[in-house]
């Protein structure tokens, strides 16, 4: 899931960002389906640029490379404290 949204500094630039992913354990050899479609659905809303993002703990290299491989380029990081 995702959402389209008006860029924080600048309202005339739709931008859009992953929310969450849930893929069957039976079907998981086809996220890159899904991906694309998502991406596609975001580009059908008028989107001008999409963001994905990975946790450190959750496959970060793994998930670095398919973004890369995807055309994305890191463009921040962020930082959490768990409390």
């Amino acid at each position: 899931g995702g959402l389209v949204h008006p860029a924080i500094f600048n309202a005339n630039h739709l931008t859009g960002q992953e929310v969450f992913w849930w893929i069957d354990p039976g079907k998981r050899g086809a996220g890159l389906k899904l991906f694309d479609a998502l991406e596609n659905a975001a580009r059908e809303k008028g989107a001008q640029s999409w963001m994905v993002s990975t946790m450190e703990a959750l496959n970060f290299g793994g998930a670095s490379r398919l973004y890369e491989r995807k055309g994305y380029k890191p463009s921040d990081r962020n930082f959490l404290k768990v409390f």
